[in-house]
C-alpha cells in the first residue's frame, strides 16, 4: 500500500515543483513527471 500511496503523491509533487519554476521562471525542458531525478551522493 506505501509504494501505491507514493506512486499517488508523485502526482502532486510533479505539479507543485512546475508551479513553483514557472512562478521563478524557471525554463526547464520538460516537466517535472517527464524527467529523471537521482539522488545526489554527498
Amino acid at each position: 500500500m506505501l509504494i501505491d500511496r507514493c506512486e499517488n503523491l508523485k502526482v502532486h509533487l510533479d505539479n507543485a515543483i512546475d508551479s513553483v519554476e514557472a512562478e521563478l521562471g524557471l525554463e526547464v525542458k520538460e516537466p517535472s513527471a517527464q524527467r529523471e531525478y537521482e539522488p545526489e551522493q554527498t
